[in-house]
């Protein structure tokens, strides 16, 4: 169970280019172990490092063209998508001196989200294409598509216009096919999706979605969504979903909320989202 009521952790001082503000679009973020937030601050061309209760963000970077996604690793690296072209950058060193290159690049790829694997792959949802690949760490250069891939299209070996992904420790993926209004999964070498919850048909209540665009999962299985103005955590196995939060709130702050993006959770199960048009991060704090 989380407090209705979430805290602004990061931004929430207007739309602006200071250190204590954000964009009216950020389209990621990620938390590192020390519950630092990483932010893909996307019409500001910059990524952030908000340290926890700072009342700033440190710039990491001023160089990236609108990036877009982000993943950051136990180990120290970031994974950096912008457009086309995926950088690998290391946060912090001795020195305190930061190194960034390209990690890959694909002509016509329109990357939305990343995900590293404990294996060392990474993966990318490619909007564009409307497929997601993978990059094995042995043979990078030549990327492998492990969803969609067939065109835009509702059927389960395709996709339309896929946004945040998450890959199990059995290298299956699933995919907030947002086009389509559903969440899918394609198991390791599958050659179509299984549906797990949504509709491509008309329906009503927390049994559909409405253009998904954030998840997550938990330890437990459990399945965390963001689409239009609502957080919603699955079950395993469940169709129908627990209502964290409804951004169809009054007209303050902190209570509306259109189109979450970067939903993550700490190892304290406090959720965190992206809320780009208030130009802030909210976090929910789990109280059971």
């Amino acid at each position: 169970m989380w407090n209705p009521i979430p805290r602004i952790v990061a931004g929430g001082n207007g739309i602006g280019q200071n250190q204590n503000q954000l964009s009216d679009l950020v389209l990621d973020i990620d938390i590192d172990q020390n519950q630092t937030l990483y932010i893909v601050d996307t019409k500001n061309s910059r990524v952030l490092k908000w340290s926890i209760e700072s009342l700033y963000g440190l710039f990491l970077n001023a160089g990236l063209l609108t990036p877009r996604a982000i993943f950051v690793t136990s180990d120290g690296y970031m994974f950096v998508a912008s457009f086309n072209t995926v950088y690998k950058w290391f946060i912090d060193t001795a020195m305190n001196t930061e190194r960034m290159k390209v990690f890959a690049t694909l002509n016509g790829a329109d990357y939305q989200d990343l995900f590293v694997h404990s294996s060392g792959s990474v993966y990318a949802s490619d909007t564009n294409n409307h497929q997601v690949i993978c990059w094995d760490p042995k043979t990078f250069m030549f990327p492998k598509v492990v969803a969609g891939g067939k065109g835009k299209g509702s059927a389960l070996n395709q996709l339309n216009s896929p946004a945040a992904i998450y890959v199990d420790s059995n290298a299956t993926v699933y995919i907030a096919d947002e086009g389509n209004n559903r969440i899918v999964k394609w198991r390791n070498d599958a050659t179509k999706g299984e549906m797990v919850l949504g509709s491509t048909r008309d329906l009503k209540g927390n049994e559909t979605l409405q253009t998904p665009s954030s998840l997550t999962i938990d330890r437990y299985g459990n399945l965390y969504v963001g689409d239009a103005t609502r957080i919603q955590k699955f079950k395993p196995e469940d169709k129908c979903g627990q209502l964290i939060f409804d951004g169809k709130g009054d007209s303050s702050q902190i209570t509306r909320l259109v189109r979450p993006l970067g939903l993550r959770y700490d190892a304290n199960g406090n959720l965190y989202v992206a809320d780009s048009r208030n130009a802030q991060i909210l976090k929910f704090f789990c109280i059971q």
